[in-house]
């Protein structure tokens, strides 16, 4: 799991993650790179719109329990 592979360093590990990124949509998986463990995260939610920029922009996340996986993997 995500957050207990990752630990206490949730925020700096997908804020690396997601500095490959301009933007974000819902459904969008995002490749979580950590210690030789590779996580895929789904976006489930945005707010205000069902896409957005990330570029210089403060971004707030929240993260739930795994339900599904990924396609392929």
């Amino acid at each position: 799991m995500f957050q207990e592979g990752v630990g206490p360093h949730v925020r700096e590990v997908l804020e690396q993650a997601l500095s490959t990124h301009s933007c974000l949509h819902e459904g969008d998986w995002v490749e979580v790179q950590h210690e030789g463990q590779v996580y895929d995260l789904r976006v489930r939610e945005l707010r205000p719109q069902a896409q957005v920029s990330i570029i210089d922009t403060d971004l707030e996340a929240e993260i739930n329990p795994s339900i599904e996986v990924r396609p392929g993997h």
